[in-house]
């Protein structure tokens, strides 16, 4: 079975739907069904976000505090390229790769699913 690797990027917005997320992405990686959970925000979100930071720590997430580009471009193209690019490098290369948000939750039974069947 193939596993994947979780990557939320962003801000460190919506507390309780992340750690919803967290929680469930948690007990995936326990069934062997993901490798790594990766967040990867900037130095100052984790600098003045420490309680979420901790919590993600203590969850087993690797917590990216990337520096954020001066030019942030259109609609912060460039921090979104950024942030995700900084991810990357540290996940298998050939592995599949599920990027999403801190804001936003998926039901990971969806994922359970496909990947036992």
């Amino acid at each position: 079975m193939e596993k994947i690797n979780i990557i939320f990027t962003g801000l460190f917005r919506n507390f309780d739907l992340l750690k919803k997320s967290i929680e469930d992405f948690t007990k995936l990686k326990k069934k062997g069904i993901v490798d790594k959970i990766v967040f990867s925000t900037w130095d100052y979100e984790v600098k003045n976000n420490e309680e979420i930071a901790s919590f993600l720590k203590k969850k087993g997430v690797l917590v990216l505090a990337n520096k954020e580009p001066e030019n942030r471009g259109i609609g912060n193209i460039f921090c979104q390229m950024k942030s995700l690019e900084e991810a990357l490098k540290i996940v298998d290369k050939d592995s599949f790769v599920l990027k999403t948000r801190p804001d936003l939750y998926i039901k990971t039974f969806l994922m359970l699913d496909e990947f036992e069947s």
